[in-house]
């Protein structure tokens, strides 16, 4: 069984800055221009995700038309195009792993 060690004065042993520095290098980022809350962002942050592990966040999908279309005062009734619809979800969970820590001290929950 292999058992990992952090010392004291080990700098990996305090981990309260690590929440800020991501944080902070996400902003580094260049993907990070392209994230927001509203409909408009490319990757967009779905705050609906903070409800917990578990939660399946389900959502629709309208594809583009792809008719003709009709020109000038060309009659539209009967003319209609179906919409196409697709669903998709996101599934909240965890994924964890296990490490075996040679005292309490500095055992890290998951």
């Amino acid at each position: 069984m292999a058992v990992t060690t952090y010392g004291v004065n080990n700098s990996l042993a305090v981990k309260l800055f690590y929440r800020k520095l991501f944080e902070e290098s996400l902003k580094e980022c260049e993907l990070y221009k392209m994230m927001g809350k509203s409909s408009d962002a490319a990757i967009q942050i779905l705050e609906d995700t903070q409800k917990g592990a578990g939660d399946q966040i389900t959502f629709g999908l309208r594809m583009l038309l792809t008719g003709a279309g009709r020109q000038g005062d060309d009659t539209l009734e009967g003319n209609e195009e179906a919409l196409v619809t697709y669903s998709d979800a996101i599934l909240i969970n965890q994924q964890r792993n296990a490490v075996r820590s040679a005292g309490e001290l500095f055992c890290l929950a998951a």
